[in-house]
């Protein structure tokens, strides 16, 4: 096991020591509790931070969808667009996604 040393304020030693007391283990015990406890709390405020980016994701997904949905039948309605002519824009934005990925390989 790794030591360290630390310097603690008289009035925080004096509090650190009082918990121990009370809680009948030695100071360093409950230093090394208090820092686990600390550690912990960190990585459970991440793991929220990851979870909430994950959250915002979907929500932009669903958007993204619903936004996709509105502009087809938009499409469908006012210009009388059909099945046909989404394949066609599909094929269309494929090929071009296609070419746009093969420029930025040769840039690296």
């Amino acid at each position: 096991m790794k030591r360290v040393t630390i310097s603690l304020d008289d009035a925080f030693y004096k509090a650190l020591s009082k918990i121990a007391e009370n809680q009948k283990k030695n100071l360093s015990s409950v230093i090394v509790e208090m820092a686990s406890i600390g550690y912990k709390s960190e990585k459970e405020k991440e793991a929220s931070d990851e979870s909430l980016f994950v959250d915002i994701e979907k929500h932009s997904f669903k958007l993204i969808i619903q936004s996709y949905g509105i502009l087809r039948q938009l499409a469908q309605k006012e210009l009388g667009f059909e099945q046909n002519d989404f394949d066609q824009l599909r094929q269309l934005t494929l090929e071009k996604y296609e070419e746009l990925m093969r420029l930025r390989k040769e840039e690296f």
